[in-house]
């Protein structure tokens, strides 16, 4: 269907390599078998330039059919490198985790009661996501609140027994400072690990009143919040 799809609008695919024994493939992949390890991940690299250099000669700069973002999008991730510009407080901190093919991965860790800081640029409300990690039984859940909204987010209602990272609608951003307060609820093996903070604008143009339905939430929460 994918292929069709691209078929019509002039596009093209890049399939992963198949191998006719799930052994032929090991070294493409991390030891969980979910995440690619370095040489999958330069496999895939190869066949997208592959594919570019092949396809690419087609187009042209002048010619590219390139759309608006519209309100764009403000994202904040420290999940590769733990470069974490935000400010953060309370029984966190910002530490790296055994990630997947042995390569380190970083998150905020809240033991306890904690909280980050951030900003929206816009001159208004915009939706808020955050991201997480999750595993099956390993994580606790959180009560997360958002101006006078509050959330519980729980790690454990995903059912794979990956450790994999997620992201999860919050709520809105009032336009300048916003603090995000975060509370893990009972004790786990794990801290609560949150990887990156996502104020998506674009997102009010796509799916405002989808995202204001599921949450049952108005704007006017955040007036005088």
């Amino acid at each position: 269907k994918v292929s069709h799809i691209m078929h019509r609008y002039g596009g093209h695919v890049y399939a992963f390599p198949r191998t006719g024994y799930a052994a032929n493939a090991e070294r493409w992949f991390a030891i969980d078998w979910h995440h690619l390890s370095v040489d999958g991940h330069e496999v895939v690299a190869d066949g997208v330039k592959e594919l570019i250099d092949k396809f690419g000669k087609k187009y042209s700069r002048d010619k590219a059919r390139v759309g608006s973002w519209g309100e764009g999008d403000q994202c904040t991730n420290w999940f590769m490198d733990g470069n974490c510009p935000l400010e953060y407080g309370g029984d966190t901190r910002l530490a790296p985790f055994d990630g997947f093919g042995g390569l380190n991965k970083f998150a905020i860790e809240f033991k306890g009661r904690g909280s980050i800081l951030f900003e929206n640029k816009k001159s208004h409300p915009v939706p808020l996501f955050i991201s997480y990690m999750t595993k099956k039984d390993n994580y606790p859940v959180a009560e997360v609140r958002i101006g006078r909204r509050i959330r519980l987010i729980d790690p454990q209602r995903e059912s794979t027994p990956r450790h994999i990272m997620t992201t999860h609608f919050l709520g809105w951003s009032k336009p300048g400072v916003n603090k995000l307060h975060i509370k893990p609820v009972g004790e786990w093996l794990l801290p609560f690990r949150v990887t990156g903070i996502i104020e998506c604008g674009a997102c009010i143009e796509h799916n405002k009143r989808e995202i204001i339905a599921s949450m049952k939430l108005d704007e006017r929460d955040f007036n005088n919040s």
